[in-house]
């Protein structure tokens, strides 16, 4: 199993423990974080192929081209979203028309809106 997970600057301990216990079991484990990232090279120490990529908003179209080209390059059975909108929005924009399976992870209900445009590009998304 192909994962990418997609993942902000930094990410806490329960993500990195997840990407790197995903990453003993299954090969072919990429990660996308921050440029600055201090997690970076501990994931590299793990196995973890890391690409480093900054989101500057949820329509960033340089950082959804960036997405498609990993994507058309190594394709993934499964984009695991570890952060804020602008992550998952442009994970889902980049994976249209590909067969990647979508998951994003929420720990709140709140600032979700059905009738907010924005909020269908994210956790409202039908995909």
């Amino acid at each position: 199993m192909r994962i990418l997970f997609f993942c902000e600057n930094t990410i806490d301990r329960p993500e990195y423990h997840l990407v790197t216990a995903v990453a003993r079991k299954y090969a072919g484990v990429r990660a996308i974080l921050g440029p600055d990232s201090p997690d970076a090279e501990r994931l590299r120490a793990e196995g973890v192929s890391v690409t480093p990529l900054r989101v500057r908003s949820r329509l960033d179209r340089r950082a959804v081209q960036t997405v498609r080209n990993l994507l058309t390059e190594g394709p993934a059975d499964v984009v695991h979203c570890l952060g804020s909108h602008r992550q998952i929005s442009t994970a889902l924009l980049a994976s249209r028309g590909m067969s990647a399976k979508q998951v994003a992870y929420r720990g709140t209900l709140g600032h979700l809106n059905r009738l907010n445009p924005a909020s269908r590009l994210s956790y409202l998304n039908s995909r």
